[in-house]
């Protein structure tokens, strides 16, 4: 049974990256306001335990992808209508969406314009195109950017909570971290680096998230215009092919 389980990239990136983050900021917080002490020696680790962090590291990576998630519908407030109508700099053409909008009302006999709300506009006409190519099995770059957008939307989230877990720790006095011969000391300066060092993650985290739904959306834009396209000159071929072989027959037909 334990052959059949499978762990992927997104398994590792995804989760368990995030998730050790998340691991630290947590740890981090406890330590500070319930299991407080001055010093911290790490030195009797054994392989159980480390299986044990792993196990919860990848725990937390799903509960961080779930705030993820709220984080990005009230916080972030990315989503297709951001990328189709509102934005200005990342906005996607307007002669794109609306040759979408043709075709997904050529095709499907569906009018977008119907829908008065701009946001419920948006979302279905992404939808609409993402289903699509779904359904062709166009699928490798769609897991791409799924994939690579949800594991920076995990970064963000984990180091927005280790930055404020960090800053949560400067209300105590020094303390130090000791990892079997390694120690590390937990100064104003070394707290206030690492706090620094997670503020930037963020900001650059979210940048490359941002990037990748924005990419994701242009995609399934795109691809949906590129599938059609490509029906239609398979279409053309077999039409043309059909035309071929009753020329052929009638040419029989007369010798």
């Amino acid at each position: 049974m334990l052959r059949d389980i499978k762990v992927t990239l997104y398994d590792i990136f995804g989760y368990l990256l995030p998730g050790i983050v998340l691991f630290i900021a947590l740890s981090t917080i406890f330590r500070t306001f319930l299991f407080w002490s001055e010093s911290i020696v790490l030195i009797n680790l054994n392989f159980e335990l480390w299986i044990l962090i792993i196990l919860a590291s990848y725990f937390l990576g799903h509960m961080g992808q779930a705030l993820g998630n709220i984080f990005e519908k009230y916080i972030f407030r990315l989503n297709a209508h951001f990328f189709i109508s509102r934005s200005k700099k990342n906005k996607i053409p307007d002669i794109i969406t609306d040759v979408v909008k043709s075709k997904i009302n050529e095709i499907y006999n569906l009018n977008s314009d119907d829908i008065e709300d701009k946001k419920a506009r948006d979302k279905w006409l992404f939808r609409i195109c993402d289903e699509t190519i779904l359904q062709y099995g166009v699928i490798e770059n769609r897991e791409l950017y799924e994939y690579r957008g949800g594991f920076y939307r995990g970064l963000t989230v984990s180091f927005f909570i280790l930055f404020i877990s960090l800053c949560l720790r400067m209300t105590r006095p020094e303390g130090s971290i000791r990892l079997y011969e390694w120690t590390l000391s937990m100064n104003r300066n070394t707290i206030v680096t690492f706090a620094a060092i997670s503020i930037i993650g963020v900001i650059l985290f979210f940048y490359r998230y941002k990037k990748f739904f924005r990419i994701r959306i242009r995609q399934a834009l795109l691809g949906f215009l590129a599938l059609q396209i490509n029906q239609a000159i398979w279409k053309s071929k077999k039409k043309n092919e059909v035309e071929n072989k009753e020329k052929i027959r009638s040419q029989k037909d007369v010798k």
